[in-house]
C-alpha cells in the first residue's frame, strides 16, 4: 500500500467505527427500552464496545487531523481489538444461534485494521 492508500483506509476506518458505533449503539438502546433486549449483562458488553468504537473513532481522526503519532497507533490497536471482538462475537452467534451475515460483512474492516496495526504504518 501507498503511503496515501494508507492516509485513506485510516479515514475510512475511523468513520466507518464511528458510524457503526453509533447506530448500533442506539438500536441497543432502543431495543431495551422496547424490552427486546432483555439479556442481562450482554448487551452492557456490546453497549461499552460500541462506545468504545465511537471514542477510539475520534482519537484516530484527531491523530490523523494533528499527525500525532501516539495517539493514531493507540487507536488503531484499540480498534483492532474492539472489531476483532465484535467480528469474533458474531462468528460464535452465527454457530451458536442462528447464520447472520454481519459476521461476514465485519471481516473486512476487522482485516484492514489489524493490517494496519501489524504493519506498523499507523496513518
Amino acid at each position: 500500500m501507498t503511503e496515501r492508500d494508507l492516509r485513506y483506509t485510516s479515514w475510512i476506518i475511523s468513520v466507518t467505527s464511528i458510524v457503526y458505533g453509533v447506530i448500533y449503539s442506539i438500536i441497543a438502546i432502543l431495543g431495551r427500552e422496547a424490552g427486546v433486549a432483555n439479556l442481562g449483562y450482554y448487551y452492557y458488553v456490546y453497549y461499552i464496545l460500541f462506545f468504545g468504537l465511537i471514542i477510539f473513532g475520534f482519537l484516530k481522526i484527531l491523530g490523523l487531523a494533528f499527525v500525532i503519532n501516539k495517539i493514531r497507533r493507540v487507536s488503531i490497536v484499540s480498534l483492532m481489538f474492539v472489531w476483532g471482538f465484535i467480528w469474533t462475537s458474531n462468528i460464535v452467534e452465527c454457530f451458536t444461534q442462528q447464520f447472520d451475515d454481519k459476521a461476514i460483512t465485519l471481516f473486512p474492516i476487522v482485516a484492514i485494521c489489524a493490517y494496519t496495526a501489524f504493519r506498523g504504518d499507523y496513518h
